[in-house]
């Protein structure tokens, strides 16, 4: 694994020994903004200032300075060999974030908290952008280990990652360390308010206004699972649980469920969405935006 003091551009990341082949990259450059901000910024000021004479021409002038500054940053890392600003990578067997040359590794087996969020933006009926963000955590090495990573596709462009299939995969890692937790212990969290225990769910539910007690679900009174407005309901013949989207490792606890009820029945339980569409459906958020005026 690399150490801090180790320069993570001399490192051969197409197979790293410790987190196994290199799956997906994806890479955010300061300079690479910046040249771009420019060159929209002087383009636009300088039809302005044609359009408007004698105005606009310092803002024309600070483009062609934002723009020359990348370029000039540019160069440099070129030269000095020095690695992008900002480096997420997936390998085998973890994650990997380099930021501002410090490096940040976590494998698979330790992580025991993700969440996940995809953000599709539209303008009335028109698709626009998805936005991506991602939350690796890991408190099981002995320190305490975060990767944040932020990705956006505009509508036509293509993005490195396949989120959804990242999402898939790193729930269901975090789904086999809860269930190796739960072979220890007599449960384990699920979100902020629940806890998966062998025979049933431990959640916290409202009894009256502003009213909650912590109640116990046994698994054979579960009916079925939905995601619904932002939700996840599990349907007890008592009560319906419900855990939120923002809740840390809510498809992870998902898939244990299901790994739990079939190996207590015979047969599967019977949900009204696959696997793969509660994956997306428990990322997936739609934004809307209404335009007026010109």
């Amino acid at each position: 694994m690399l150490t801090d003091k180790q320069d993570d551009s001399q490192a051969d990341f197409t197979n790293s020994p410790e987190l196994g082949a290199l799956i997906e990259e994806s890479e955010k450059r300061l300079e690479k903004l910046m040249m771009v901000a420019g060159g929209w910024l002087f383009g636009g000021v300088l039809i302005g200032a044609m359009c408007a004479p004698g105005y606009g021409w310092s803002g024309f002038g600070f483009g062609i300075l934002l723009s020359a500054i990348g370029i000039a940053m540019n160069v440099v890392q070129r030269f000095s060999g020095k690695a992008a600003n900002r480096v997420f990578r997936v390998h085998e067997h973890g994650l990997y974030l380099s930021e501002n040359a410090i490096p940040t590794s976590i494998y698979f087996d330790e992580l025991d908290e993700f969440r996940f969020k995809k953000t599709n933006i539209f303008n009335e009926t028109w698709y626009i952008q998805s936005h991506f963000e991602l939350e690796a955590k890991s408190h099981l090495s002995g320190e305490s280990k975060t990767i944040n990573w932020i990705e956006a596709a505009t509508r036509g462009a293509s993005i490195p990652i396949d989120f959804d299939a990242l999402h898939l995969r790193i729930s269901e890692r975090v789904a086999d360390n809860m269930a190796a937790a739960l072979e220890v212990h007599d449960k384990v969290p699920w979100g902020n308010s629940a806890s998966i225990c062998h025979n049933g769910i431990e959640a916290r539910v409202k009894t009256r206004i502003l009213f909650s007690r912590v109640k116990f679900f046994p698994w054979s009174e579960l009916e079925g699972m939905e995601f619904s407005e932002g939700k996840l309901l599990l349907w007890f013949e008592s009560a319906t649980v419900e855990i939120p989207h923002s809740e840390p490792n809510l498809f992870a606890g998902y898939i244990l469920v299901e790994r739990l009820m079939n190996t207590i029945y015979d047969s599967p339980m019977i949900n009204q969405q696959t696997e793969e569409e509660m994956a997306i459906a428990m990322a997936d958020q739609k934004v809307y935006y209404t335009h007026t005026g010109c």
